[in-house]
């Protein structure tokens, strides 16, 4: 069994624990190479952030006298109560790669493909996720919007909720639990973030979908991916299929023909006039 739950991150963060270990009692690599029945190449691996067999941590933790679920890494970690005291063991599905995909805020007819991750972190003791939004503009001008956070989790709704938090501004993603459509992860929610007016931040939500990707290992794998999906392009067709069902069975958004933009939008000058 790989550590296939952690990502980059974390890893380097379980390999400096090894190594710190290691440097405090005075141990060389080779040295815990020859304790753990390891190579000093497999040890200087694993301190540097290499994917590796659970197995392999176990007897090198073991070694150094360090306990063997060091920072989770059995899946058998529970998250914080703060984040919901979930079990990694039942959320093990959700961790990998994913395409994101949801309405565009600034032009409503296209679509917007993103890529997430989510990983177990043993720094914070809970998921988190990693969503890449970077292109370069029209105007050749490189653009990051991207974001990270932790996830909360509630058991007895079921519900996961990606929360950003950043300078006092915030961003919800809240997903259903996953299901399978052709062998495929689907998590389907609702993302609750502002969108710049003309002057001023108006409180925006839109549907959105992560599909997970299985043989993709890394994010920078398929960033090339990441931007706009116009009705001229050939997946656009399902991505609206899967939208409009979210919109339709997942979560409540009313007709926008019943919605009055002079109702629904409160500018800053009215709210005063209400104060």
């Amino acid at each position: 069994m790989a550590l296939d739950f952690l990502n980059p991150e974390a890893l380097a963060t379980l390999g400096q624990a090894i190594r710190k270990k290691r440097e405090s009692i005075g141990w060389t690599q080779e040295k815990l190479a020859g304790q753990s029945g390891y190579s000093d190449k497999v040890i200087r691996n694993i301190e540097h952030g290499a994917r590796t067999r659970l197995q392999t941590i176990k007897n090198i933790c073991q070694a150094l006298g360090l306990p063997e679920d060091l920072y989770g890494i059995s899946g058998n970690a529970i998250s914080g109560a703060k984040y919901g005291a979930y079990n990694l063991s039942h959320y093990a599905d959700y961790v990998g790669i994913y395409f994101g995909f949801r309405r565009g805020l600034s032009i409503q007819s296209n679509f917007l493909r993103t890529v997430y991750e989510i990983a177990w972190s043993p720094a914070k003791g809970c998921l988190e996720f990693f969503e890449d939004h970077k292109y370069t503009s029209s105007t050749g001008r490189k653009i990051d919007f991207s974001q990270n956070g932790e996830i909360y989790i509630n058991n007895d709704i079921g519900l996961l909720h990606l929360l950003t938090c950043d300078h006092g501004a915030m961003r919800l993603i809240t997903l259903a639990k996953l299901r399978r459509d052709d062998n495929h992860i689907i998590l389907e929610g609702v993302v609750l973030t502002q969108l710049r007016s003309a002057h001023h931040f108006s409180p925006a939500v839109s549907p959105i979908y992560l599909k997970k990707t299985e043989d993709v290992q890394t994010r920078s794998e398929v960033a090339s991916l990441i931007g706009p999906i116009s009705p001229a392009d050939e997946l656009y067709a399902e991505v609206a299929t899967y939208i409009e069902e979210v919109e339709r069975e997942v979560a409540y958004f009313p007709p926008t023909s019943s919605i009055d933009p002079k109702v629904t939008r409160i500018s800053s000058r009215a709210a005063k006039r209400r104060d």
